[in-house]
């Protein structure tokens, strides 16, 4: 199918991009989770990913839940709406948690900014 391979090949582009960076070169085990991978990803496709999962959690599917037959918690119309933005304007993106759940996963960026004299702002 069309999509599942422009999907594929855009995960697996990601991945690779990830594991090319300094801090996974030396690693023989690559600790890189799907959430950094969808986030690396151009937002086209990382929202294509994301959708889908949070399309199968609005209403029941009984292909998915023949093959992921846990308790999925449904998620109501206006939740998804207000997820779908976020998703689109990349400001998250879902994928599913080791408990077969969504998990919304954000970046945060912290700093630490210190003056000359070696005091740190804080707000």
């Amino acid at each position: 199918h069309p999509m599942l391979y422009r999907m594929s090949h855009a995960y697996a582009h990601a991945f690779s991009a990830l594991s090319m960076e300094r801090e996974h070169m030396d690693n023989v085990d690559l600790d890189i989770t799907t959430s950094q991978v969808l986030m690396a990803m151009p937002t086209e496709e990382s929202v294509s990913f994301s959708a889908a999962a949070l399309k199968s959690f609005v209403k029941r599917h009984p292909m998915i839940d023949q093959y992921f037959p846990g308790r999925r918690r449904r998620i109501p119309g206006h939740e998804e709406v207000r997820l779908m933005d976020e998703i689109q304007e990349g400001r998250c993106v879902i994928g599913l948690g080791e408990d077969g759940q969504l998990q919304r996963t954000v970046l945060l960026c912290v700093l630490q900014v210190t003056c000359f004299t070696g005091e740190t702002f804080v707000k």
